[in-house]
């Protein structure tokens, strides 16, 4: 959706002078950078589609942002600009509409290191460390029953049983696996039973965090539109999904889809270092237990996707959801085949 000069004149009283670039990273909201003069901001087309409830999953990312500002966080704070009759939102034409202020950072582009990985670890195991006292119990879910693990395994039945594209021929042996193996999800909703619930980020991905472009460091962690009350492995558990993998999530050639264990390392140990003093033995089981945890769910929602005739994920092609789901089977293999290898190297960083 384009942006007008009513939506730029209700955040900032003026639209004369305003230059408009569109930024592209982002693949669910309209996202727009406005310079005014020497200011510079982010104007977002928030998609209601996915956050039906567009004020309180702004209202979320402000609490965090007070917080952040009033404690020792040290990363530049994503921060909402409200409107000229300070509103968070402005609605125009049906569509909702936010601002913030502009953080001078890039995302990081070309391959994935060592390094990167050790600051990707830290910028969020950080984000998770310093929200450890926040006390603000009215955080809305922007996405209702996200982390609700067992509808995602019974959205998938549900798909397995209706077979509405007639699909299901040609996964069976996948489906079977994916079923085979739900006890996964059994014994970490026992485990997270004892965990406490944290704020967490719920989309832990390179793209979430700007960099310095002179230092190649992190200077901000972004994308609040998911933070909310959750079990904290599972920000690790899609951390190493996102990061650690051999491929992106959608390569067709599936013999090359692995875990690398350098970028596992490195991310397992930056985000470790920031969030170990806060870890329950609760929570440091979660996370032994739990790191192919994510690549499982992603997994069976692919699937599950393909088999309800591609309603959710936009595609590229008619087998898109089909190869992602075998991509993430592969590498939800590969993850449970270093299981023991994987447990062991996270308890080098448990203190006794």
């Amino acid at each position: 959706m384009e942006i007008s000069n009513e939506i730029i004149f209700a955040f900032f009283g003026t639209e004369e002078t305003a230059q408009i670039e569109v930024i592209e990273n982002g693949i669910i909201n309209s996202t727009y950078k406005i310079t005014l003069d020497k200011a510079q901001f982010i104007v977002q087309n928030i998609n209601i589609n996915v956050f039906k409830d567009p004020l309180n999953t702004t209202f979320n990312i402000e609490k965090i942002a007070q917080h952040f500002l009033q404690s020792n966080y040290p990363y530049t704070v994503l921060t909402p600009v409200k409107t000229t009759s300070n509103a968070l939102v402005f609605e125009y034409n049906g569509a909702f509409w936010r601002a913030f202020k502009w953080i001078n950072g890039v995302p990081v582009s070309g391959e994935k290191t060592k390094n990167i990985g050790r600051h990707t670890g830290k910028a969020f195991g950080k984000f998770i460390y310093h929200l450890n006292d926040f006390q603000d119990k009215n955080i809305v879910p922007s996405i209702p029953d996200f982390l609700n693990f067992n509808k995602r395994f019974a959205d998938f039945k549900r798909s397995i049983q209706l077979n509405s594209s007639q699909r299901l021929t040609g996964i069976q042996e996948e489906v079977r696996f994916l079923v085979d193996h739900f006890y996964l999800v059994i014994n970490l909703e026992r485990i997270i039973h004892d965990c406490p619930k944290r704020l967490i980020h719920c989309d832990t991905k390179l793209s979430n965090i700007l960099f310095d472009k002179e230092k190649n460091e992190p200077i901000a962690v972004i994308d609040l539109d998911t933070a909310m009350y959750g079990p904290l492995f599972f920000d690790y558990s899609d951390l190493i999904r996102s990061f650690a993998a051999t491929t992106v999530e959608d390569d067709p050639e599936i013999e090359k889809v692995s875990l690398n264990w350098d970028l596992f390392s490195a991310v397992t140990q930056g985000f470790i270092s920031e969030v170990s003093e806060i870890l329950t033995t609760s929570e440091w089981k979660a996370l032994k237990e739990g790191v192919a945890f994510s690549t499982y769910i992603q997994c069976i929602r692919f699937f599950t996707d393909y088999l309800n005739g591609d309603t959710y994920y936009s595609i590229d092609y008619p087998d898109h959801n089909l190869i992602r789901g075998k991509n993430q089977l592969k590498l939800f293999q590969e993850i449970l085949a270093k299981k023991h290898q994987i447990a062991n190297y996270i308890d080098l960083f448990k203190k006794n």
